[in-house]
């Protein structure tokens, strides 16, 4: 295709924005041994990623998120961002004003509500369950009124939860606050991609 001058510049100006950083002799060795997991399923901790893991991680996520096949979301949390609480297989809960769209596999930014950082990207692993037996047990001890006001629950695992809060708003993601009156929104790829080569590039400053 033909850009014109502004078309170009535009082109020019996103991939300068691309996350990248110097090489050397040895990281095309290390590049060899991580092309050859491409196709696999990457398992590393979510928990200590280094610039490289967090970029493979960014396109393995990227290339199923562009499969056609998975719902794209934002879903905001109370409070504070919690960072080690998505590093491991978690749930969120969702209001009851009907059974939420989620389905198997796919992908949720979470955000923060009380500072709007969105600072992790989960899969989900299952149907939404309404009032799950697990979950009138948590409300118990934690919030005995969540069981009836945010009664469907869905399990999550991780997919990308850099080791430390990075500063990406909410804004940045295009989303207004009205859009997320029920607690989450479907993101078009467009907004998904730049969010996570967004936390992926900042990953490795």
């Amino acid at each position: 295709m033909v850009l014109d001058s502004e078309q170009a510049e535009s082109a020019r100006h996103r991939m300068l924005n691309w996350p990248s950083r110097l090489i050397g002799a040895k990281e095309f060795d290390d590049l060899e041994v991580r092309a050859a997991r491409l196709g696999k399923q990457c398992s590393f901790r979510n928990d200590s990623l280094d610039p490289d893991t967090a970029l493979q991680l960014a396109e393995s996520l990227l290339a199923d998120a562009r499969d056609g096949e998975r719902g794209l979301w934002l879903k905001l949390e109370y409070g504070e961002p919690a960072l080690d609480g998505w590093r491991a297989e978690s749930w969120f809960a969702s209001p009851k004003k009907g059974k939420p769209g989620f389905r198997t596999g796919d992908l949720v930014f979470i955000c923060a509500k009380d500072t709007k950082d969105c600072y992790a990207v989960v899969e989900v692993k299952g149907e939404s369950e309404f009032q799950a037996h697990f979950y009138e047990a948590w409300t118990r001890t934690h919030d005995a009124e969540a069981f009836a006001r945010w009664p469907w629950t869905t399990a999550t695992t991780p997919r990308l939860v850099p080791s430390r809060l990075l500063e990406l708003k909410l804004s940045e993601l295009g989303v207004s606050g009205q859009a997320l009156q029920n607690g989450h929104v479907r993101l078009r790829l467009d907004q998904f991609t730049h969010g996570v080569r967004a936390l992926a590039r900042l990953s490795t400053t």
